[in-house]
Parts: C-alpha cells; sequence; structure tokens
C-alpha cells in the first residue's frame, strides 16, 4: 500500500473503531500514539486543525490532510509508517460492537445508518 493511502487508511480505521471513546484498549492507544507522532511531525497549526478535523469527518477532511501529510515528509517516516500498519492491524481485529442480523426470507434487507430505499413488491409466487 501506498504510504499515504497506509496512513489516512489507519487514521480512518482508528476513526472507525471509534479510537476517540470506548475503543479496544489496544486500538485507542495505537491510534493516539499514530496521531502523536503525526503532530510531532507535522509544523503547523493548520496541519493540526485538519488532523482534528480529519477524526470528526475523515471524508470531508481527507484530501486536505492527505496535502499537509505529503508535504511534512510523514510518507517517509519509518515510525510513522510502522504506528500506521500497526494501527490498521489492530482496527482489523478489534470488534466492531456491531449487531447480528438474521435476515432468512427478508426482502430488499438494508443494515447501517442513514440509508434510503425503496423497494416495490410482487405478489408472493403461487
Amino acid at each position: 500500500m501506498e504510504p499515504l493511502t497506509l496512513i489516512l487508511t489507519a487514521l480512518a480505521a482508528g476513526v472507525a473503531a471509534g479510537a476517540g471513546d470506548s475503543a479496544q484498549s489496544a486500538v485507542h492507544n495505537a491510534y493516539h500514539a499514530l496521531t502523536r507522532r503525526l503532530r510531532s511531525r507535522l509544523d503547523d497549526r493548520d496541519a493540526h486543525s485538519a488532523l482534528e478535523r480529519f477524526a470528526e469527518d475523515p471524508e470531508h477532511a481527507r484530501q486536505e490532510l492527505a496535502s499537509h501529510l505529503a508535504a511534512s515528509g510523514a510518507c517517509e517516516d519509518d515510525a510513522i509508517l510502522d504506528a500506521a500498519r500497526q494501527l490498521t492491524t489492530l482496527a482489523a481485529a478489534a470488534p466492531t460492537g456491531g449487531v447480528t442480523v438474521n435476515a432468512q426470507h427478508a426482502q430488499g434487507v438494508q443494515t447501517g445508518n442513514h440509508n434510503t430505499q425503496h423497494n416495490t413488491f410482487g405478489p408472493p409466487p403461487a
């Protein structure tokens, strides 16, 4: 995986796993270790703000943070890349705290939050 993508993916995985809240301790610690390393590498206030915005809304802050990461040389920092790899591995193994859905014999099933779905079903088969 390309270094910039690795860092952004790791941060997003940490955010998704709830690293700022009540996530598994190892994920929480790995997320904060990576962000500490990034803060020390990012040298201006705008870059630090971009990192904070990414934690709140990864989708919309991704490009801005990517620009700061590339400019800072974070993508060439072995300690940052190792921390990103560790976080990615831990987040992938962390329980998500989701629910189990039994959709046996169901039609038009959708899971997740903030979804919209429109279904039209005909009569049951004879």
